[in-house]
């Protein structure tokens, strides 16, 4: 489930995230749910006032310490290290699945059922999370999401 499977070319992000989310023309504060898997959530959080970005990215699931949290830089290296650490048959396939994901713009499915349809359905789910997880950070820092003009400001 994601309420932007595939990753729109740089230039027309904000038009996508306006189109199907609505986070350039209402700039109402709140929290809009984009993926959920099993128990594992993402939401970005539209902002009150001037930021940075359009929105900030969030995930939530049980097995984080703590629940919910802005995912840095360094989790997604984590993750990425413990995937890669407690299944070495998909260490060149996650690299390849990143760059589908965020370079080539691949929908997070069509990575999976690419790159790992003979695997496990648990290890499918670890890496749609982080997927899932990734495409929205990219998403949030695509250079057409940081406000250039008043577009994302209050």
């Amino acid at each position: 489930m994601g309420s932007i499977d595939r990753l729109p070319p740089p230039e027309g992000v904000r038009n996508e995230l306006d189109a199907k989310l609505g986070v350039c023309r209402d700039r109402s504060p709140g929290l809009i749910l984009v993926e959920e898997i099993d128990d594992h959530v993402v939401l970005i959080a539209v902002p009150d006032g001037k930021t940075e970005r359009d929105f900030g990215v969030w995930r939530s699931s049980p097995d984080l310490k703590p629940r919910a949290k802005i995912p840095t830089h360094d989790d997604l290296g984590k993750t990425f290290a413990e995937l890669k650490g407690k299944y070495g048959v998909i260490d060149e396939r996650l690299i390849n699945a990143i760059l589908k994901t965020l370079r080539d713009r691949w929908s997070v499915d069509s990575v999976i059922d690419h790159h790992f349809s003979a695997l496990s359905n648990d290890l499918k789910t670890e890496v749609r999370r982080f997927l899932a997880t990734l495409k929205w950070v990219g998403l949030q820092e695509a250079p057409t999401t940081h406000p250039r003009s008043t577009w994302a400001l209050k």
